[in-house]
């Protein structure tokens, strides 16, 4: 009898030990995009552009971190449309655009639809996947484009990323998808 219960109270101490390795705790990112100044296509004259970033998702939860339980959400701070509202207001005006509140020739609104993460462990790897789709509409006299926006990265990590990797890969996506469209020539183009 006392080998059973010396066996039991081995296996609960494992049991205990293995648990915080399991349990992961959720996780806010600050979303805050850096765009390059290269390749941005400049305004043939110099247009006034009013921009607009509006959060169409039903709420801040990304994705969770994966582990045994679901509980540990990835959330975007509160500041995510202030945020890649003043990145493109930066691209734009370095690209010649007065940007406006009033008075604008084109009216910009950039729609964040989908900010997804899903988080899979293989034995001792995880597969990190993230994606992101943006609607970008431009109005103005000549009319309205609209422009479809996604990306999708997959890394693998030795362990579950941390707070600051995951805020990196999230933010290289969105990075990515605003570069593509202030970039694009034709969508202002109005």
């Amino acid at each position: 009898m006392p080998k059973l219960h010396h066996l039991l109270i081995a296996i609960s101490v494992l049991i205990v030990l293995s648990l915080p390795g399991c349990a992961l705790s959720p996780q806010t990112i600050t979303v805050v995009p850096k765009l390059s100044g290269t390749g941005i296509g400049a305004a043939t004259t110099a247009k006034r552009i009013s921009i607009q970033v509006r959060d169409g998702r039903a709420n801040t939860i990304v994705g969770y971190r994966g582990g045994i339980y679901s509980t540990a959400a990835i959330t975007t701070a509160d500041d995510l449309t202030g945020s890649i509202a003043r990145e493109v207001t930066l691209a734009y005006s370095r690209s010649g655009y007065q940007v406006t509140e009033a008075d604008a020739d084109i009216r910009l609104v950039i729609d964040i639809e989908t900010l997804d993460y899903k988080a899979q462990q293989n034995n001792i790897i995880w597969d990190i996947e993230f994606s992101a789709a943006i609607r970008a509409t431009a109005t103005g006299g000549a009319g309205e484009k609209t422009l479809q926006l996604q990306d999708r990265v997959t890394r693998q990590f030795a362990k579950a990323p941390s707070p600051q990797e995951n805020e990196n890969l999230i933010n290289d996506v969105i990075s990515k998808l605003l570069q593509r469209l202030v970039e694009n020539n034709e969508f202002l183009t109005l």
